[in-house]
């Protein structure tokens, strides 16, 4: 029987997702299809935190298995990452990520998407990436990333590629807090449950209202592109040979 990618765990009313995929909880199509499935789950939990395991919260899409995809099989990889983080990002119940350790490209989406992020201090990296192995940003993440990050710092965040220390995404407004890693995910499920504390329907339709319009523009831009820019994008001939030579570097250190 295969492990769980997701490891489930209750504390106090509170549900805590780990992401258990491997040194770096990369992603690929199992995992961000049981991440989706485990958010469905636990729409009726008083609130969720999103952490990782090791020095990984995660390091984004899984460059050793994804380009070795055909186009066909990379679009359903892509709808499921965006349905995956629009559920993320639209859920009714408070969500908190505890920040482990690295959070890089859609390691750093899933984080953005919940409602607060508490960031171990160390030798860790957060940041939008993409671009430096030329890949655009999928409609949601292009979405969400503009709802999220402070409008002074969106143009570095998003097109600069940078990857931030901890004090530095502080500083960018990518976190809201910086702790000891021993205290990050008791203090995630401190802010999920001091959250969690308020009626629930209240605090759900607020979210939604206030979710409501980065969602639906989401939809839009979904159902006009479905994701063909970006696969466009993913399949250039310059983009494929990096990937190839960073799925060569990855597997070297394996």
């Amino acid at each position: 029987m295969t492990a769980p990618l997701i490891h489930r765990e209750a504390h106090d009313g509170i549900r805590v997702l780990r992401l258990a995929r491997g040194k770096g909880n990369s992603l690929n199509a199992e995992l961000l299809q049981e991440l989706h499935s485990a958010l469905q789950e636990s729409r009726d939990a008083a609130g969720l935190v999103l952490t990782g395991e090791g020095r990984f919260f995660s390091s984004g899409l899984d460059l050793v298995e994804l380009p070795q995809l055909q186009r066909p099989a990379m679009r359903a990889v892509l709808q499921c990452l965006e349905d995956t983080v629009a559920a993320l990002f639209g859920h009714p119940r408070p969500v908190v990520a505890a920040i482990n350790g690295h959070a890089v490209a859609g390691g750093c989406v899933l984080a953005l998407c919940c409602d607060a992020r508490v960031m171990a201090r160390g030798d860790y990296k957060i940041g939008l990436n993409e671009l430096a192995h030329g890949i655009g940003l999928p409609v949601s993440v292009q979405e969400i990333t503009r709802a999220q990050t402070s409008p002074g710092w969106l143009a570095e965040v998003a097109l600069g590629a940078a990857l931030y220390d901890p004090e530095t995404a502080l500083r960018r407004g990518l976190i809201n807090e910086v702790l000891e890693p021993a205290q990050v995910l008791p203090r995630a499920l401190e802010v999920a449950s001091a959250w969690a504390a308020h009626p629930p329907q209240a605090f759900a339709a607020t979210k939604a209202a206030l979710r409501a319009p980065v969602l639906e523009t989401i939809r839009r831009l979904r159902a006009t592109d479905a994701g063909e820019r970006w696969l466009d994008s993913w399949f250039s001939p310059p983009t494929q040979a990096h990937l190839a030579a960073v799925r060569q570097r990855l597997q070297s250190r394996a």
